[in-house]
């Protein structure tokens, strides 16, 4: 074979190679699984302090557990001192800085999974390792879209 037709085919298949693996780190979780590193751990048990304006309570405290970490990828639970029967499941994004959490009541392990309570929260993390930032959720009693303002500080990096 011609040297240059072998170069050529040689060229050939690496831009096709390159292009495959190009396209993996574009269009999946490809990135995620080879840079784990990039993204701080953040698996623990967090005390949630928290406070809405229509509570007459002052602030409330619930157990937000992260469970797993895949890359940014973030998933756990949260279960609510004042309501035993009750836990909530969520997911969500950690970019370092930012955790974004979609929360819905648990279909598995929760005594009580008939009740309403959905929502999101958004936090940023600050320079001491808490997160502040506030939930916006449907109250179950009122039926009125609420928010609070939260506080999360980890207790523990155990599960």
């Amino acid at each position: 074979m011609d040297s240059t037709v072998l170069n050529g085919l040689i060229i050939g298949l690496c831009t096709i190679a390159g292009g495959v693996v190009g396209s993996l780190f574009v269009n999946s979780n490809f990135k995620e699984i080879f840079s784990r590193n990039k993204y701080d751990k953040i698996i623990g048990i967090y005390d949630s302090i928290w406070s809405t304006k229509t509570n007459n309570e002052g602030f409330l405290k619930e157990k937000l557990v992260i469970d797993r970490q895949n890359g940014r990828r973030i998933y756990g639970y949260i279960t609510f001192e004042k309501e035993p029967q009750k836990r909530w499941e969520f997911e969500g994004i950690f970019t370092g800085q930012y955790l974004q959490l979609y929360y819905y009541p648990s279909r598995k392990k929760a005594e009580d999974n008939l009740f309403l309570g959905n929502g999101c929260y958004f936090f940023e993390r600050k320079i001491d390792g808490t997160f502040k930032g506030f939930s916006v959720g449907v109250n179950e009693k009122s039926g009125i879209l609420d928010h609070a303002v939260h506080e999360l500080k980890r207790v523990s990096k155990k599960i």
